[in-house]
């Protein structure tokens, strides 16, 4: 299993291209955030990004908009 602390290092490092990028308040897939954060994120696939915001969709720093495919905005 992995270890959730992992998801939490991911969670921050995507925020920090997001505000690198400039990316606040546009809404995004998980295949874009991928494309913008692959170089400086340790993540596999867009499909991880997912598993990664969902894990984290709590909390209000990120709106997760329902649909196909899913949209993250970030605040």
């Amino acid at each position: 299993m992995e270890n959730p602390r992992t998801r939490d290092t991911q969670f921050e490092a995507i925020l920090r291209v997001i505000d690198e990028k400039g990316l606040h308040g546009e809404e995004l897939t998980a295949r874009d955030i991928h494309e913008v954060a692959k170089e400086e994120v340790s993540l596999s696939s867009p499909h991880e990004v997912a598993t990664v915001l969902g894990y984290h969709s709590d909390d209000p720093i990120i709106e997760v908009k329902e649909g196909s495919p899913y949209r993250y905005k970030f605040s």
